[in-house]
């Protein structure tokens, strides 16, 4: 009987909650003719100057073409004739940023005559044969007792025995 009366007042608990919580959530859903419309004042729409014309200055290297673009004004009187055009400029070459490649020596197995080169590149460990390509393009041309030469994007660098990059 006890038990009954406690599961009848809980189940009116909980139906108050539940009668709450759809009572406010059903509040925050509403039109928005509802919402407050901001006024402006007449002082503030005075203040507020409309600019009639507008000049574009594109005088900048397009970031896409990797050209550059200067407008000239058409009212310019064309003097230019007797100047001669500036030299093309050079193309100069990205750095290129080497991985870590330490080089430890050649393991080779007494029945095989191809050497595999023992080296860390990032602080990893690889067994590699000559020409073979490790990841990013790293490619171990040749393989030899004190150095080794290795291709990176477009460039070569031998590598002597214990010397990092």
């Amino acid at each position: 009987m006890k038990n009954k009366r406690f599961t009848y007042v809980l189940l009116v608990v909980v139906g108050f909650i539940y009668f709450k919580l759809f009572v406010r959530i059903s509040s925050n859903i509403s039109d928005e003719t509802d919402a407050p419309v901001a006024q402006m004042d007449q002082m503030q729409l005075d203040d507020i100057r409309t600019k009639k014309s507008f000049r574009l200055k594109a005088n900048y290297q397009d970031p896409f073409l990797k050209a550059s673009r200067i407008v000239q004004k058409p009212n310019q009187n064309n003097n230019n004739e007797n100047i001669a055009p500036p030299p093309p400029k050079k193309k100069e070459k990205p750095p290129v940023f080497w991985p870590a490649i330490k080089y430890y020596g050649i393991v080779q197995k007494t029945s095989s005559k191809k050497p595999r080169a023992l080296i860390s590149i990032d602080g990893t460990m690889y067994k590699i044969y000559p020409n073979e390509e490790i990841f990013d393009g790293i490619i171990i041309k040749s393989i030899q007792r004190e150095s080794m030469v290795v291709s990176f994007q477009k460039e070569i660098k031998t590598i002597s025995l214990n010397s990092p990059k």
